[in-house]
């Protein structure tokens, strides 16, 4: 099997020089066919770490026009491989020695698998220690696979579980069949910063998706990892249109989302506040306001509900209800003004 790497790169040529040295180290090397390098920001130093690297068969490519990310630089990106498998490496990350070849032995898991991630782990740079894994703990959740095995296969019913508790696999961890990807990149819009999510569901209406538990890729933690941070209303507004995306392709395959949640849940104990232990909390916040997983119940105590006796009182939400109650005790009692 040959491969194809793309590596997308802008303005960052020491990361990209040790994004190619983890490419020229693989014990797969063989099987690569073609590292295609786009620089997208207008910096030309990027060629000169590519002449560093004379036996790799690197096809440098520079982009006079930066295009912007989602589904324009998608295709402009696919217009330039040539082999049915690629595998894709963003400028700021690396993999480590096995990454292709484990990825490679991945389609050989079962005849539908269309694409292969490596599990991934997050690090500060290249002499920093592991900040912590990504993507395995919530995909078991939503796996029928046992703990100990390697390989994960995983269908589209569980890869719609596992995306909407948080975004489980990364760009630059996948292996995948051209022509799957090719149709999946063809529903993309603009959205800055949650593809990941999207990408790895639409592959699962392909075929068969394999996690390899063998942590393999090395993300790089940094200012600016991420387009837009979860910490503001553009960045929750482009991650609850991901989920409702998600949600859609639920709805299209007839998928109970709510029963599988339930089964999810119930089968292997998961609570709420597990969810949001290895998950997102925002992910957890959306699927709870969608009525999909039933949030956790707030008991009220006895004399607040004594005090909210008529039905419109019952009506308002629980902590309203107790705040009112609070501040009504403080306009009763003895503290300052300021308090009240």
């Amino acid at each position: 099997m040959k491969v194809s790497v793309l590596l997308p790169t802008c303005k960052r040529p020491e990361m990209l020089r040790t994004a190619l040295r983890s490419i020229a180290a693989q014990n797969a090397l063989s099987q690569v066919s073609e590292i295609i390098v786009i620089e997208n920001g207008e910096d030309r130093r990027s060629a000169s770490v590519c002449s560093e690297f004379k036996l790799l068969p690197i096809n440098y490519i520079f982009n006079s026009i930066p295009i912007p990310p989602g589904r324009r630089h998608a295709l402009e990106s696919l217009r330039h491989i040539k082999e049915e498998k690629m595998a894709i490496l963003f400028d700021d990350d690396w993999w480590t020695e096995n990454h292709l070849e484990r990825g490679i032995q991945s389609f050989s898991f079962a005849k539908d698998v269309v694409a292969s991630y490596g599990a991934c782990a997050w690090i500060e740079d290249e002499d920093h220690h592991l900040k912590q894994l990504f993507g395995q703990y919530n995909m078991w959740f939503a796996t029928d696979e046992k703990p100990i095995g390697d390989r994960w296969r995983f269908q589209l019913q569980q890869m719609l579980v596992a995306n909407l508790i948080s975004t489980t696999c990364h760009f630059s961890s996948l292996i995948v069949n051209r022509a799957a990807w090719a149709e999946c990149i063809e529903g993309l819009d603009d959205n800055p910063f949650d593809t990941d999510r999207i990408i790895a569901t639409q592959l699962s209406t392909k075929g068969s998706v394999i996690l390899d538990r063998i942590p393999s890729v090395l993300i790089r933690q940094h200012a600016g990892q991420e387009g837009v941070r979860m910490n503001n209303d553009i960045g929750r507004m482009w991650f609850d249109r991901t989920s409702k995306k998600l949600t859609d392709i639920a709805e299209a395959n007839n998928i109970d989302l709510a029963l599988a949640y339930r089964h999810l849940m119930h089968d292997k104990a998961v609570s709420v506040g597990d969810l949001r232990s290895f998950g997102n909390f925002q992910s957890i916040d959306y699927l709870i306001r969608q009525g999909i997983i039933q949030g956790p119940e707030v008991k009220i105590p006895g004399e607040i509900r004594k005090q909210t006796p008529n039905a419109n009182k019952q009506r308002q939400p629980v902590l309203q209800r107790i705040n009112a109650k609070i501040r009504g005790l403080l306009r009763r009692s003895r503290w300052p003004t300021a308090f009240r």
